[in-house]
Parts: structure tokens; C-alpha cells; sequence
């Protein structure tokens, strides 16, 4: 099948109809962020893997640091796991103190 004029086909009638409606506030905010992103959390954010490593060839600051840094990154998700563990059993302790009384 020969594609139309402009280059639009039936395959990517889907598309062009998407570029013909108004774009929402909330995925113009969305792309423009993705667009500019720089991070090691904007490139997760956005599915963008070369932003990912760009950030950590060249990290902005100490947060992207960390992240990159396998070690230090090891380190901070034990911290967050033990202070996750600390705060579901405190949560346990209380609840079960509450149902003994």
C-alpha cells in the first residue's frame, strides 16, 4: 500500500491524530521536564538511559554522586531498608499493643 500525501500512512493515522489534538498542561510540564532532564532521578523518571549515564560521567551534585556510586548507593538503601524494617515494626508493636488491651 502506497502512503498518502504528507507521508502519513494508515499505519500512523494514530499519531497524527494525537499531533492534531491540544496538548494538556500537566504532558507539555511533562515533556518540558524530560526534555531538560539531567539527573540520575530525571533520567529514571523519563526512561532515558543516556541521561542516566551522562549524569554519572559528570554528576551535578552529591545526591547523583551517591547514586552512581555503587558502594555508597549500596549503603543507602541498607539505611532506608533498616529504617523501613524500624518503622513497619514499631507500626506492628503498636498494633498488636492496641488489640492486647
Amino acid at each position: 500500500m502506497t502512503q498518502g500525501i504528507g507521508g502519513y500512512g494508515s499505519s500512523n493515522i494514530d499519531q497524527w491524530q494525537r499531533l492534531q489534538e491540544e496538548e494538556s498542561s500537566a504532558n507539555k510540564t511533562a515533556r518540558d521536564y524530560c526534555t531538560q532532564a539531567d539527573s540520575v532521578i530525571s533520567g529514571a523518571l523519563c526512561d532515558e538511559d543516556t541521561v542516566i549515564s551522562n549524569a554519572c560521567r559528570t554528576p551535578h551534585g552529591d545526591f547523583d554522586k551517591t547514586l552512581c556510586d555503587d558502594k555508597q548507593l549500596q549503603s543507602a538503601q541498607h539505611s532506608v531498608w533498616e529504617a523501613t524494617k524500624d518503622t513497619l515494626k514499631t507500626i506492628f508493636e503498636a498494633i498488636v499493643g492496641k488489640a492486647a488491651k
